[in-house]
C-alpha cells in the first residue's frame, strides 16, 4: 500500500430511491456521495456488492446501455453525469428492496452502505382525447370529455387540472361559479361542469390555455385550442378528415375518427338539427367503389332500392347522408373486388347545416387507400393512426410531449415497441430539437411508438423569443417495423 493512501474512500446515501413501477430513474449523485481525502476521485469507483430489487442497474450512454452486475464498479463521473440508471421489471418484489454499494480507490475501501429503492405504484395517465373545442363570440363551450379526456387509474375526483397559463380571450368557468377556474377536476369535466366562455372580442380567431395534469402520480402538461367564430362565420367545420385504409373487397366503416363536421351555429344555439353530407358529383363518385349504409332489416323486410345481405343487416346506395349516420355506424365504404393493385380513390362532397337557409362548405374530398391483401398480409406496413394530424401547437418557452395525439403509427402485427421512427433531417438551433425524456438538451436521431405513448418524446423550443408572430417548424422522419 501506498504511503501517500492513508484515508480510505467515503460513501454517504441519502436515499430513499424512489422509482416508478415498470419505469427507469438515474441514481443521483446528490443521493450519493463519494469522497475521498487524498485520492483524486477520477481514481475512485463504487462496487455494487448486492441487487435486491427486481430490475437491473444499467450504465447508459447513447451507444445503448451495459448492465452492472454484481461486482462490477462504475465511476464517480458516470454517476455525476447521470450514466448509472435502474430499470425496475414491473413486478412486486417480496421483501425490502435496496442496491448495496461501496466506494474504492484500489487500496482502500468504504463501508458498504445500503440504497433503499421504494417502488412507487403505476400511473397509467394517459392523454385519450384533445380535440379543438369551437366556439362562437360572445358565446360558451363545454370543455368535457368529448374535446378532452384522459386515461388513468386514479378517480376522476383525484385528477387535478390546473390553468398554467391562458386563455387569454376568455375564461374556464366551473358551473356553479361566477369566478374564472384556475383549477378543476377530470370529474368536472366528465360531467361538463366546465365551460369556456368568450369575452366577446371579434379580432381573435382563436385561443390557447395550457394545463398540468396530475393524478397524484405522474403529471402531464398539454395545449388546448379553442376556435373562435366571429358572428360572419357560419359555414360548418371539418373536424375530421383523415385517410383511411382498406383491403380490396372490404367494408370500411365511417367513424367519426375519419370524418367528423360540426356547425358552430346550431351549436351555438343548441338546435337539434343535423350535418348534412352530400356527393358531388353523384356519378363516378367514388371511382372505386360505393358509400353504402348498412342498418338492420326491419320486421316488415328490406324496402325498396335495399340488398338483403343476408346476415339480418340490408344495404344502400347512398349520395347523401347525416353526421348522426356516421355517429351511429351505419355508413360504409365498399371498395370494388375486382381491382387487381392498390389504388387512392377520393370522395368528394360537401356539408351543409339544415338550417333555413343552408350554409355549406363545398369542395370536400375523403380519401381512401386501396390496398391489395398481397400488401398487407401476412405482414403489414405501419399506417397512421385515425385522428391523427402529424401536428401540434406550443407555446415559446415550453417543453411539451409529443403524444400519440399528435403521432401515431399502428400496424396490426406489430407491438409499438417494435414500430421506429427514424429523423431524417434534423431541426436547427432556430427551430428548437426533438429529445428523449432520458437525454434532455441531445437530439433524437431515433424512437419507437411505444416512446411516444409513454411521453418519452419531447419538443424543446428555441430559447429566443419570438414575439407576437408564429413559426411552423417540421422534421421528416421514416417509419419501419423490426
Amino acid at each position: 500500500m501506498s504511503s501517500d493512501n492513508k484515508a480510505a474512500p467515503e460513501l454517504t446515501i441519502a436515499g430513499p430511491l424512489r422509482v416508478p413501477y415498470g419505469e427507469s430513474v438515474d441514481l443521483p449523485d446528490h443521493m450519493i456521495t463519494v469522497s475521498d481525502r487524498d485520492t483524486p476521485l477520477k481514481y475512485v469507483s463504487v462496487v455494487l456488492h448486492a441487487v435486491r430489487v427486481n430490475g437491473q442497474l444499467l450504465r447508459v450512454d447513447q451507444l445503448g446501455s451495459v448492465l452492472i452486475s454484481q461486482g462490477d464498479t462504475f465511476s464517480v463521473e458516470d454517476l455525476r453525469e447521470g450514466k448509472i440508471r435502474l430499470q425496475h421489471r414491473g413486478v412486486v418484489s417480496n421483501g425490502p428492496s435496496y442496491l448495496s454499494l461501496q466506494a474504492n480507490d484500489g487500496q482502500l475501501s468504504s463501508d458498504i452502505q445500503r440504497l433503499t429503492i421504494l417502488v412507487e405504484e403505476a400511473s397509467t395517465l394517459q392523454l385519450f382525447v384533445n380535440k379543438i373545442i369551437h366556439v362562437n363570440a360572445g358565446k360558451s363551450a363545454q370543455l368535457n370529455s368529448d374535446v378532452l379526456d384522459f386515461s388513468t387509474s386514479s378517480r376522476p375526483n383525484d385528477v387535478i387540472i390546473i390553468v398554467l397559463g391562458g386563455p387569454s380571450s376568455g375564461s374556464f368557468h366551473v358551473r356553479g361559479g361566477d369566478k374564472r377556474a384556475e383549477r378543476f377536476t377530470l370529474s368536472d369535466v366528465k360531467s361538463a361542469e366546465v365551460v369556456y366562455s368568450h369575452n366577446g372580442d371579434n379580432n381573435a380567431s382563436q385561443d390557447f390555455a395550457r394545463l398540468l395534469v396530475l393524478d397524484g402520480l405522474q403529471r402531464m402538461a398539454l395545449l388546448v385550442r379553442i376556435q373562435i367564430q366571429s358572428d360572419a362565420r357560419r359555414t360548418p367545420i371539418m373536424i375530421t378528415n383523415t385517410e383511411a385504409h382498406v383491403k380490396a373487397g372490404q367494408l370500411l366503416k365511417i367513424t367519426p375518427d375519419l370524418l367528423e363536421a360540426r356547425s358552430p351555429r346550431l351549436a351555438a344555439a343548441n338546435r337539434n338539427q343535423d350535418i348534412i353530407y352530400s356527393l358531388v358529383p353523384r356519378h363516378g363518385n367514388p371511382k372505386h367503389g360505393q358509400i353504402i349504409m348498412m342498418v338492420p332489416i326491419p320486421a316488415e323486410g328490406a324496402g325498396q332500392g335495399w340488398r338483403n345481405l343476408g346476415d339480418g343487416m340490408m344495404s344502400a346506395r347512398l349520395y347523401r347522408f347525416t353526421q348522426r349516420d356516421i355517429d351511429q355506424g351505419r355508413i360504409y365504404y365498399r371498395s370494388s373486388p375486382s381491382l387487381t393493385s392498390s389504388v387512392s380513390d377520393d370522395v368528394t362532397f360537401e356539408v351543409a347545416d339544415s338550417s333555413m337557409p343552408a350554409h355549406s362548405l363545398q369542395d370536400q374530398v375523403f380519401s381512401i387507400r386501396v390496398l391489395q391483401d398481397v400488401e398487407v398480409a401476412p405482414q403489414s406496413l405501419p399506417t397512421l393512426a385515425p385522428g391523427v394530424r402529424l401536428g401540434m401547437t406550443v407555446f415559446e418557452n415550453q417543453i411539451v410531449p409529443i403524444s400519440s395525439v399528435h403521432l401515431a403509427y399502428h400496424d396490426q402485427d406489430t407491438d409499438p415497441s417494435n414500430i421506429v421512427y427514424r429523423i431524417t433531417s434534423l431541426l436547427n438551433n432556430e427551430e428548437g430539437s426533438v429529445e428523449h425524456e432520458n437525454f434532455p438538451y441531445r437530439p433524437v436521431l431515433q424512437f419507437t411508438q411505444q416512446d411516444v405513448d409513454q411521453g418519452k418524446i419531447l419538443y424543446r423550443p428555441p430559447e429566443q423569443e419570438i414575439g407576437t408572430d408564429q413559426m411552423v417548424v417540421s422534421f421528416n422522419f421514416v417509419g419501419k417495423r423490426c
